[in-house]
């Protein structure tokens, strides 16, 4: 009958109805073309969010609620939820614990940079950092890795003062030649003029007197002087030059107070005798007066001059 519409096709495909232009509408569901995900169709989230879940990339969310469920059991077993600010102590204990805190602050160890000694300054500033260390919850692993680090600098550091130094004593070294070398333009010998120099400062200066270390030290005969040496034995030798000149008398090592006297010294001394007729005269003669005091001064001055040069020898097989 014309006026009976016609029954459905039970074989052919259900079809969206026609829109009024005519042309039946494909039904273009979400992820149609493969592309879309479930978490595109929830209400209001963030492009953050669905990056983050593309990278997880659960088939539904009852997977992914799964998931979250049993990482946040697991992190509250092993007591990493991070306590507040006010938390009680005993928490905060808890948590650095479960971070792998060591049970005291004595179990941390802190090495020394290679090649180097603790001292007992070392030692309390170590027991000190240990305390910090605890305190702050690190982890063993995390200690070890600061002291490390410090280390490096510390080695940074300590190549950079001895490069200071050696620098410093070059220059010191080179600052003594040129006095030796104007010594011996003069017509003089570095070694007496060193003598000298060292003789001027203990006759004028007390061995106890703030300045005299200082001196002391400039005008060692033993090895090379630090920078700024040169100047001091220059200074004390041309004191030396004025008070002999001047008719002074310069005994080093003989009055209260004062220093010894050193191997050059007593080199210039034991020369001086040598020279002197009148001692030569008394020394060939025993049975002069003062033949003992003589003899004894000479051997004073020659035991003096070895056991430096004993004292120089051990020093270069150190």
């Amino acid at each position: 009958m014309s006026g009976t519409p016609a029954a459905p096709n039970p074989a052919a495909p259900d079809a969206a109805p026609a829109p009024s232009g005519g042309t039946p509408a494909s039904a273009a569901a979400p992820g149609a073309n493969g592309d879309a995900k479930f978490w595109d169709a929830i209400p209001g989230i963030t492009p953050e969010a669905k990056e983050y879940l593309a990278g997880k990339n659960p088939k539904d969310i009852n997977e992914f609620a799964k998931s979250y469920r049993e990482l946040e059991g697991k992190i509250t077993a092993k007591g990493l939820i991070l306590p507040k600010d006010d938390a009680p102590p005993s928490e905060w204990a808890e948590f650095h614990k479960a971070l792998g805190r060591p049970e005291s602050a004595g179990k941390y160890e802190i090495a020394m940079p290679p090649g180097v000694e603790a001292t007992e300054i070392d030692k309390t500033l170590q027991a000190d950092m240990r305390q910090a260390f605890y305190e702050a919850g690190l982890t063993p692993k995390q200690v070890a890795r600061l002291n490390n680090a410090y280390n490096g600098v510390y080695g940074k550091v300590a190549q950079q003062l001895k490069d200071g130094l050696a620098a410093e004593r070059a220059a010191g070294d080179k600052a003594i030649e040129t006095w030796e070398a104007g010594i011996r333009k003069a017509g003089g010998d570095p070694v007496k003029a060193r003598a000298l120099a060292q003789t001027a400062a203990q006759t004028i200066l007390p061995k106890d007197s703030a300045l005299y270390a200082q001196v002391e030290t400039a005008l060692a005969s033993d090895g090379k002087p630090g920078s700024g040496s040169a100047a001091m034995v220059d200074l004390f030798h041309r004191v030396g030059l004025v008070i002999s000149e001047s008719g002074g008398v310069l005994r080093p090592g003989q009055q209260p107070g004062f220093g010894p006297m050193t191997g050059p010294q007593a080199k210039v001394e034991l020369d001086r005798m040598k020279a002197d007729p009148n001692i030569r005269k008394v020394l060939a003669e025993p049975q002069h007066p003062q033949y003992k005091a003589t003899q004894e001064q000479w051997n004073r001055l020659v035991e003096t001059m070895d056991a430096e040069e004993k004292r120089k020898a051990a020093a270069a097989r150190a």
